[in-house]
């Protein structure tokens, strides 16, 4: 299933930045692993979802100190599929299924 991609809200980005900006390590944790929810999986399916994913995962980078949020971030972005697809990797599954676990999610 491919998802709409309206275009980007321009007057509203510099905020929605901004408060990503603001997120600590733990909301920055989720948010790099929004792609594995099934409400946001199918949203990542277009060319426009995909650039902002990239542009998300550089804006939370920072605010990554958890060891296991680090090893996250970086098979991310080793990651050569669409964010769609990050959830079919091993190695990216097996470090979902921890981080749940831990989290109690």
């Amino acid at each position: 299933m491919r998802s709409l991609n309206y275009g980007v809200a321009w007057n509203a980005e510099p905020y929605y930045i901004e408060l990503i900006k603001r997120f600590d390590g733990p909301q920055a944790a989720y948010a790099l692993r929004s792609f594995a929810f099934r409400a946001i999986r199918p949203k990542l399916s277009g060319a426009l979802s995909q650039a902002k994913w990239g542009e998300l995962v550089e804006l939370v980078a920072p605010k990554l100190t958890e060891r296991g949020d680090r090893v996250m971030l970086e098979l991310a972005r080793a990651f050569i599929g669409t964010p769609d697809k990050l959830s079919a990797d091993t190695k990216i599954a097996a470090q979902l299924k921890t981080w749940r676990e831990a989290k109690g999610i």
